[in-house]
C-alpha cells in the first residue's frame, strides 16, 4: 500500500512539480514548492518505516518516527497555508471555501495523533499510519486522472458519476484505499482490526466535527488573516 501511494504522489504530480521543466509548466510560488517538498518527504518516509519494520531495524524506525512526527506538523501548516493563500481574497464572505482541504488534512492529522499514541500497538499502528496518508492523496489522485489518456478512459468508466472525471476518480480511489484495509483485515484477521476501526473513526467523525469547528467558530478565518 505505501508503495502505491508512493506512485501515485510520483505519478499525479510528476509534470507540474517533479519534472515541470520538460513539461514546460508554469513556475510555481514558493510556498508550493515548500509544501510540496514536505509532502514528498512523508510519502517517502511512509514508504520507508514499512520497510524498515520488515527488515527488523526496529531502533531506526523509532528514530525516523520522531522525524515522521515533525514532517506531519509541517504538512499540515504548509497546507493551511497554501489554502489560506488560495482563498485570501474571498474568505470574509465565504469562509468555507477551504473546508474540503481542511477536511483532508484533519483527516491525516487525526490519523497521525492517534498512530502516535498506539505507537506501543504495532496493529494498530501501522494501520492507522497508512489511514494517515490516504486522505491527502487527494490532489495527486486529481491530477492522475488529468493525463489525456487515463482522463479519456476514467471519463467513460465513471460517467455515471454527476462530477467531473477527476473528481470522481479521486473520490472513488478515496472509499476504495479504504474498503482495501477492511476487507485485508476480514480476509486475514476475520474481523475488522480495532486499528482499522480507529482510522475509520478519525477519517469519518473526529475529522469532520474539528474541521466544522475550525471553520464555524472563525478559527480559520482568523488563521488566514494572520498569515497575510
Amino acid at each position: 500500500m505505501s508503495t502505491l501511494f508512493f506512485a501515485i504522489v510520483i505519478l499525479g504530480f510528476a509534470r507540474s512539480y517533479y519534472l515541470r521543466t520538460p513539461f514546460d509548466f508554469p513556475e510555481l510560488a514558493a510556498h508550493l514548492y515548500l509544501h510540496g517538498a514536505v509532502l514528498t518527504a512523508w510519502i517517502t518516509l511512509a514508504l520507508i518505516q514499512p520497510w524498515l519494520i520488515e527488515t527488523r531495524r526496529i531502533e531506526l524506525h523509532r528514530r525516523f518516527g520522531v522525524l515522521g512526527v515533525a514532517l506531519a506538523f509541517g504538512v499540515v501548516m504548509t497546507g493551511l497555508w497554501t489554502v489560506g493563500l488560495r482563498d485570501v481574497a474571498q474568505i470574509d464572505e465565504s469562509p468555507a471555501s477551504g473546508a474540503p482541504n481542511i477536511l483532508s488534512l484533519a483527516m491525516f492529522l487525526a490519523c497521525v495523533v492517534m498512530a502516535v499514541l498506539f505507537r506501543h500497538k504495532s496493529a494498530t499502528h501501522k494501520r492507522l499510519m497508512l489511514f494517515a496518508s490516504i486522505p491527502i492523496l487527494g490532489p495527486a489522485l486529481d491530477r492522475v486522472a488529468r493525463i489525456p489518456v487515463i482522463n479519456e478512459l476514467w471519463a467513460q468508466v465513471l460517467s455515471w458519476i454527476p462530477a467531473p472525471t477527476e473528481v470522481a476518480f479521486a473520490l472513488l480511489s478515496f472509499l476504495l484505499l479504504q474498503l482495501v484495509v477492511v476487507v485485508n483485515d476480514l480476509v486475514t484477521q476475520k474481523r475488522v482490526h480495532p486499528g482499522t476501526l480507529w482510522g475509520l473513526c478519525g477519517i469519518w467523525i473526529i475529522a469532520p466535527a474539528t474541521t466544522y469547528v475550525f471553520v464555524t467558530s472563525g478559527a480559520w478565518v482568523g488563521f488566514v488573516h494572520l498569515i497575510v
